[in-house]
């Protein structure tokens, strides 16, 4: 996926030298011009350009009192004595008279990312600037955080688990606190996958992590020996056991069917989920993929063990709003039949893993959906205090609402993000709390996801 090209570098970074221990002037010593704008101090002029003095263990341009101004002279001059003398000083100078007779570039006013960006250390901030959202889970005491984090992609941090642990670190910063997992992501054998390995080694890294997350679980896809659902009930006692093991935890928060079989024995599955629920090893139901026969054929045969569904997870985007248009996300919201949403491929993420089917795509009509969105998004901005008095105009990349589309959908849908950039991933987030999206809104990029 593309990264949204209006993402605000970040207010808690600190540059480089300063996370290496070093120490400005300005930090140290009282500025005799402390009305001058931050701007003006980080200008690239001569102001810039620090000398060490021989007589000080400080980093300055300025001497201090009681110092003899005669000595600060002398071993200034004598240091530029030596540096003119030095191999490749002309063009050194030649270079420093040039940068004084230009006018000092102005620094980056627009929230866009830079090159500088190379040049500076992310740390995240103690308190975020934003939270996702909580919505209730039908027909159980669970709740999720309103967008959900994927693990289609956790296989890119193999050997890597810092890594995933700073990118679930991100997400407890806004808030996202439920997790999609599946058994086949990454696949190596039948109920064994690698985007599972990698997230269970972030579990041992971070002791405590689990108990702050919902984990939503999906079984059922078999590959070996080719395609094929098994929803037995030997099959989803030790898919479950599985991840219970694995994940060092004595239950899951939602034991989700991956997909629908249509040999399914409903009543034979609702029994094993009864088991399993007497057995406190999970705390909801869910499907994925279900057609409405297929979802109340198992419906049925669960309320005959007194057990419910509670989540449905399916493709929902801009770039797939069928399930919007079609309204099979109205008929599994409202009613006897609500079951919270979660919406898989929200932002067009390939679900083979592949490069992303919206903001990779060259087709006219992923182009026209993806203008609309950053149309949209200059349209949405917001003002915010940029400190010193100052204001700036904060815009919204294609990405960021794409995800505000989708929450804004009676339905309360969960978007489901994917991205393994922890800043984009924090930039995905900030529709929950900023867009000031609007039914017209809505409407507006509906009209542009026409075939």
């Amino acid at each position: 996926m593309a990264p949204s090209s209006n993402l605000r570098r970040p207010s808690h970074v600190i540059c480089r030298e300063e996370s290496e221990g070093r120490e400005s002037n300005e930090d140290t010593q009282p500025s005799r011009n402390s009305s001058m704008s931050s701007s003006s101090r980080h200008a690239p002029d001569d102001s810039a350009l620090h000398v060490k003095s021989p007589f000080s263990g400080q980093i300055g341009t300025r001497c201090e009192g009681g110092r003899s101004w005669f000595s600060m002279f002398a071993a200034v001059c004598l240091v530029l004595l030596v540096f003119d003398r030095a191999p490749g000083a002309e063009a050194v100078n030649r270079g420093l008279r040039k940068r004084r007779s230009q006018t000092p570039p102005e620094p980056p006013t627009s929230n866009a990312t830079t090159a500088m960006d190379s040049a500076i250390t992310v740390k995240l901030p103690a308190v975020p600037p934003f939270k996702v959202g909580r919505i209730s889970v039908p027909h159980s005491d669970l709740t999720l955080s309103r967008i959900a984090y994927g693990s289609l992609h956790f296989p890119e941090f193999k050997d890597n688990v810092t890594g995933l642990t700073a990118a679930l670190e991100a997400c407890q910063k806004v808030g996202v606190t439920t997790i999609d997992l599946a058994d086949v992501y990454g696949w190596i054998e039948d109920g064994h996958g690698a985007a599972n390995d990698i997230f269970a080694e972030a579990l041992k890294a971070s002791p405590g992590l689990r108990s702050k997350l919902e984990l939503v679980t999906k079984f059922g896809i078999r590959l070996s020996g080719g395609y094929h659902i098994d929803l037995s009930p030997e099959w989803i006692h030790e898919s479950l056991d599985r991840y219970l093991t694995l994940f060092d935890t004595d239950y899951v928060d939602v034991l989700m069917i991956h997909n629908p079989d249509p040999n399914m024995d409903v009543q034979a599955v609702a029994q094993a989920f009864k088991e399993i629920k007497e057995a406190r090893k999970a705390r909801a139901f869910g499907i994925s993929n279900f057609h409405q026969w297929e979802y109340e054929a198992l419906r049925d045969a669960m309320a005959a063990e007194g057990l419910k569904l509670s989540v449905h997870e399916m493709e929902t985007s801009v770039l797939h709003p069928d399930r919007i248009t079609d309204d099979t996300v109205s008929y599994f919201s409202t009613g006897e039949n609500e079951l919270r949403i979660l919406g898989w491929g929200a932002l067009g993420g390939d679900p083979y893993g592949g490069s992303n089917l919206l903001f990779g795509s060259e087709g006219e009509r992923e182009k026209r959906i993806v203008e609309t969105l950053a149309l949209k998004g200059q349209e949405l901005a917001l003002e915010e205090d940029a400190g010193l008095g100052k204001k700036q105009t904060v815009t919204f990349g294609p990405d960021e609402v794409a995800v505000a589309w989708l929450l804004h959908h009676p339905g309360n849908i969960v978007p489901i993000i994917g991205t393994t950039a922890v800043a984009r991933l924090m930039a995905q987030t900030t529709p929950a709390e900023k867009i000031p999206f609007r039914d017209l809104d809505f409407d507006d990029i509906m009209s542009a996801l026409h075939y």
